[in-house]
């Protein structure tokens, strides 16, 4: 453990994911980055979403692994049976390399002890990134584990985490010395696996949002619906029949349509979804400061986007939860108290969404969000 005191702790900040379009990581890593202020610790650099991820692409292309890596949208069904009580059909994991990884681990500690050589301890911003022996998991936690054998302290932080392997988890009880997770599923998943997490919630709730005035879009007459299917819209289980569906049945509720495109993967279905009568709102158009703003105005949202649903819990509408690519809606919904009594909807049901089922929560759960966001490094080097 680093003996310093905290506010003259020289922090690395990894997985900063706010290069990205994603209005939800943007936001996350204001919050996340406004704690560390707060708390007095000195950011010193700052390693984008993707760093080191061709490198440790390698050990999932080994000879010694055990599958091929089919990207970072497929869920391990043996862990999603557990956690949600869907059984999917069948899909490829990845399987990596225990000894190619920690091959890689090692040709880049010289590298990485030079780099951080006026640094401290390292934080990384997990967000939904570590799961299933993924290529995210595996580059972070490579980052963990050079960190630590370099006397870096190191804090894992804003985290859902599921599916891993056995000895990726001996990693992460061995490099990490501070864990706090942004949901309970994910807590309770860690403690099944013998390892202690720190509950908290995700730090898009304690981001310096702009004021929640309605954000008029040119051209909407009325409270429209909104509408974004989430990242499962860049593999195989949205179909452009399903958003096609979705939006004609949308429309139907007599509200304007808005497709809301969250990041490049959504961008395929824009033609689809506008032919099925929407209103396309393009990348970027609405900043993240503003997002909350431009939610309020709407008379629904329906979304397999984490970050987007909490965004329309911060703007007090109702909400509909849409399947995404691990077990964090629901503990995200669970966390809010609305684990009992929200569904989710899958997209392999066939069936539109029904407006009937969509939530609104209630602010007092939105400000114990906000306050358990901001103590996300409550615990840590005190």
């Amino acid at each position: 453990m680093i003996q310093s005191s905290k506010t003259s702790m020289r922090i690395i900040f990894a997985n900063d994911t706010s290069g990205t379009s994603n209005p939800g990581c943007k936001g996350t890593v204001a919050g996340l980055l406004g704690c560390l202020d707060r708390g007095g610790y000195r950011v010193v650099s700052k390693i984008p979403l993707g760093y080191g991820y061709p490198k440790f692409a390698q050990s999932l292309r080994s000879p010694d692994a055990k599958a091929s890596f089919p990207g970072q949208k497929r869920l391990a069904a043996a862990a999603r049976l557990i956690l949600t009580g869907v059984s999917p059909a069948p899909s490829p994991r990845s399987y990596p390399c225990r000894r190619t990884w920690e091959e890689i681990v090692d040709s880049e500690i010289p590298r990485l002890k030079a780099l951080w050589a006026d640094a401290d301890a390292l934080v990384i911003n997990g967000e939904g990134t570590i799961h299933d022996d993924a290529i995210g998991a595996l580059a972070l936690l490579g980052l963990c584990s050079a960190a630590k054998r370099i006397g870096l302290d190191v804090a894992l932080v804003n985290a859902s985490i599921y599916g891993l392997s056995d000895w990726l988890l001996e990693v992460l009880k061995e490099s990490v010395d501070f864990l706090s997770v942004r949901e309970p599923l994910s807590r309770e998943y860690l403690l099944s696996q013998g390892i202690t997490a720190s509950q908290s919630a995700d730090c898009l709730f304690a981001a310096p949002h702009d004021p929640i005035e309605s954000v008029p879009v040119a051209g909407t007459a009325s409270a429209p619906i909104i509408y974004t299917p989430g990242v499962l819209a860049g593999g195989s289980e949205v179909t452009a029949g399903a958003v096609a569906r979705d939006v004609t049945a949308l429309a139907r509720e007599g509200a304007e349509v808005h497709y809301l495109v969250v990041e490049e993967e959504d961008e395929w279905a824009a033609p689809v979804a506008a032919q099925a009568g929407a209103k396309v709102i393009p990348l970027g158009m609405i900043p993240w400061e503003r997002m909350a703003g431009y939610l309020a105005g709407a008379s629904c949202v329906v979304s397999g986007r984490y970050h987007i649903n909490i965004f329309a819990m911060i703007a007090g509408v109702p909400f509909l939860s849409m399947e995404t690519n691990t077990p964090k809606m629901k503990g995200l919904l669970r966390l809010v108290g609305a684990g009992e009594i929200a569904g989710i909807r899958q997209w392999n049901d066939g069936k539109a969404p029904d407006l009937r089922n969509a939530i609104t929560i209630a602010r007092d759960e939105v400000e114990k969000c906000r306050v358990m966001a901001t103590e996300v490094l409550s615990g840590w080097m005190v």
